[in-house]
């Protein structure tokens, strides 16, 4: 009759425990997989999320431009009817308290004036954003910073001293001025990494860390 000695009993000890250390370890492994196969999906998903609402604004602003720009043509000198009178436009007068359409349509016909009128009212396209019917509306924001760069040279010195204002939408438009629109600009580098570690507005912060990369700044 086989019977079982001690060391056969300590040899079956020693291969249970080797099959079931080696199935822990599978077990743990393929989890491990299955939860990185997990958040590699929701990171595409939520890029794709992102890309999307890129792309809506993006077409927002092309088709506001090709109307603003179908104006122009049909009508180069715009006369608009604003208290005061209409000639020349109050662009101050309209950032200041125009509607919505007023706004948009200012931001669109600034950069077809001189360039002396364009630089007179760039702290007035800056500040469009910090009205209170204007503060959630990231869309208008982005078309300010576009109509800001649409202005041409001379207009980014004095958008740069902007990203250090007290008040969080005209930060938030000289931040999409660099990072909305992805604007290369290695001399204003020290002032964006000032004003990055310094900034608490959440929108402002996502163009800021964006244009910062644009210049090869990787980090947080």
């Amino acid at each position: 009759m086989f019977r079982f000695t001690i060391r056969d009993v300590l040899w079956l000890t020693v291969v249970v425990g080797l099959v079931v250390g080696w199935w822990l370890d599978k077990r743990a492994l393929t989890m491990a997989q299955t939860n990185v196969r997990t958040l590699t999906k929701l990171v595409e998903a939520q890029e794709g999320l992102i890309e999307n609402t890129k792309k809506t604004a993006r077409e927002h602003v092309l088709l506001l431009q090709s109307q603003i720009e179908s104006l122009q043509k049909a009508s180069p000198e715009p006369r608009i009817t604003y208290k005061g009178g209409t000639d020349p436009p109050d662009f101050e007068h309209f950032f200041r308290e125009g509607d919505k359409d007023a706004v948009y349509g200012m931001l669109g016909a600034l950069q077809f004036y001189p360039q002396a009128e364009r630089l007179r009212h760039v702290m007035a396209v800056l500040s469009v954003a910090e009205r209170s019917e204007f503060q959630d509306d990231f869309t208008l924001c982005m078309i300010a910073a576009e109509s800001l760069k649409r202005c041409g040279d001379g207009v980014e010195p004095i958008i740069r001293p902007a990203l250090a204002d007290s008040r969080a939408g005209v930060r938030r438009t000289a931040a999409a001025y660099y990072g909305g629109w992805r604007m290369y600009c290695p001399e204003a580098k020290e002032s964006l990494l000032a004003a990055y570690s310094r900034e608490d507005d959440v929108i402002a912060k996502k163009y800021l860390k964006t244009a910062l990369y644009e210049l090869g700044v990787r980090g947080e």
